[in-house]
């Protein structure tokens, strides 16, 4: 009874110490941060926090808030701060938790240190508002990029070199640097300055414009593009010509050749049209159109947009305000959408609505109306050829007629100003003859304008004497060209890039060459009246 007993007392004994042991290893607060570069350069940084009062903050140097890609959550709603010296991110948990991870994406850190070389500098820690003390860091490189260099020597090259893990104690409301250095190897730093995507619904195409600029790296000839699986392709080019690739359209793999092996500070531009499978990029319910973005290619992009081609229908709104719309000759309008950084976090959420109004097409109607111009046509042939042809009289259109002369004789006394002007010297008055030929080159213009547009209606009544009617117009014209002519001088002269005696010279020949246009003017006129009597 009394073994029961002892038996009873150390067994309660040791489930207490391991009980003990085991509350205080779970309560204990671990940080992890997983630093990992990919073959283009961008830096993806997974935090793990314990969660307290349902909320973490996690804050980042303001340095590094010009690297910023993008950051997500998949335990929580983000909110962004920025303070002097740290920008901080606040994940609220959706659900009970005892951690929370923010998953952030920076671009442009890696620099150059060496000819194969670069090196990255970047907080081992998340910034915390409270201390907690130590945190756990591995980082992870591309194959064929080992660690040549790292500090604090807490953290340890594993076997596999291009991965590094350790343990930094330290205040963790202050940033603790990690520097790091390795070897280029197969990273490209490539940036997709633009991509651009256009959904025509009239064809039921895809189309993507994607500018790819090398900022440094190993020097590429190809990209590898994926397309949505079961996509047909269509056509790979440039803005000149056609680019080769290869495609594999089961898993949607598609990879591109360039012209050219791409160098650094060098850019590519590349086309890709395809049918994508339907009902992928967007959804069409009556008047209602759920358009969805995609990235091909496992990057992030700075500048993303979205244009759709809307066959015999009217954009009336949407939930994302469009940048542009425009009308295409002869039934399609044009939206394009501004959906600003796109990243492989938050494509899935990149979505927007549009409502639209299905306006009638005339091309179903184009048969008919063929049809019916046709009879028109021959109706119309017929009863012309039957009818009686005669010349209107001037009395006709003698409205037209007269406000034509009325405008020619206008211009005759506005060129005469041009003579007094010059006969007087008052020409080189300077503070009296800058608004006087400028009243005089504006009511020329004027003139000729209105004499053209009758001389036009002029020539359908009378078409026999089209050229009679030309011969006025040409006429004012060239008057105009040199009262223009006279203006500029006349300018040069006030500003003074032209000496007195040479305006003079200048001034008094275009006067004789606008009087000699001006007795052609009243022979055109003279002309026109006797053919018109």
């Amino acid at each position: 009874m009394r073994l029961k007993k002892t038996l009873l007392l150390i067994m309660i004994l040791v489930i207490s110490l391991f009980s003990a042991f085991y509350c205080g290893v779970m309560g204990e607060e671990v940080v992890e941060r997983l630093i990992e570069v990919d073959k283009y350069g961008f830096v993806y940084v997974v935090d793990k926090i314990p969660v307290k009062n349902g909320y973490i903050e996690v804050g980042f140097p303001r340095v590094y808030l010009v690297n910023l890609v993008d950051y997500y959550s998949p335990d929580g709603s983000i909110e962004l701060k920025v303070e002097d010296q740290v920008f901080w991110l606040k994940i609220t948990s959706v659900s009970p938790s005892t951690s929370i991870r923010l998953i952030s994406i920076f671009g442009d850190l890696p620099d150059r240190s060496g000819e194969e070389t670069f090196k990255i500098r970047f907080p081992a820690n998340p910034l915390t508002r409270e201390n907690l003390e130590k945190v756990n860091v591995k980082i992870v490189l591309p194959e064929e990029s080992n660690i040549t260099k790292i500090s604090p020597k807490t953290v340890k090259v594993s076997e596999k070199s291009t991965e590094a893990y350790g343990e930094i104690s330290g205040d963790t409301t202050q940033a603790l640097d990690i520097d790091l250095e390795f070897e280029i190897g197969k990273i490209s730093l490539v940036k997709p300055a633009v991509t651009y995507l256009t959904l025509d619904l009239s064809t039921r195409q895809a189309e993507y414009t994607v500018k790819l600029s090398l900022r440094d790296g190993k020097t590429i000839d190809s990209f590898y593009f994926n397309l949505p699986n079961g996509s047909r392709l269509l056509e790979v080019r440039d803005y000149l010509k056609k680019l080769s690739n290869s495609y594999d359209e089961n898993t949607g793999k598609l990879r591109v050749s360039f012209d050219r092996t791409l160098r650094i500070g060098e850019s590519q531009t590349v086309i890709i049209r395809f049918e994508p499978p339907a009902d992928f990029f967007y959804k069409v319910s009556g008047n209602a159109m759920t358009v969805s973005s995609y990235l091909p290619f496992n990057l992030s992009v700075q500048d993303y947009r979205v244009s759709i081609v809307l066959p015999s229908m009217e954009y009336v709104s949407s939930d994302l305000e469009p940048i542009e719309i425009k009308k295409i000759y002869p039934e399609k309008t044009l939206l394009t959408f501004y959906l600003g950084i796109v990243s492989p976090l938050n494509v899935e959420s990149k979505k927007f609505n549009v409502v639209i109004e299905r306006v009638p097409s005339l091309f179903s109607l184009i048969p008919y109306i063929l049809g019916i111009s046709i009879i028109v046509l021959v109706i119309g042939t017929i009863m012309y050829s039957q009818k009686t042809i005669f010349k209107p009289s001037l009395k006709e259109y003698e409205e037209t007629a007269k406000k034509l002369l009325e405008e020619v004789d206008g211009l005759m006394a506005t060129c005469k100003a041009i003579g007094e002007l010059i006969d007087a010297k008052k020409i080189l008055d300077k503070g009296y003859v800058r608004p006087r030929i400028l009243e005089i080159r504006n009511s020329v213009a004027r003139y000729v304008g209105r004499i053209a547009s009758h001389s036009v209606d002029l020539k359908k009544t009378y078409p026999d004497i089209a050229e009679k009617i030309d011969s006025l117009t040409t006429t004012s014209r060239l008057i105009l060209e040199a009262v223009e002519y006279l203006w500029t001088q006349t300018h040069r002269y006030l500003t003074g890039s032209i000496a007195k005696p040479l305006f003079i010279k200048q001034v008094e020949e275009k006067n004789k060459e606008i009087l000699k246009y001006l007795d052609k003017l009243v022979s055109d006129v003279e002309s026109l009246k006797k053919a018109t009597t």
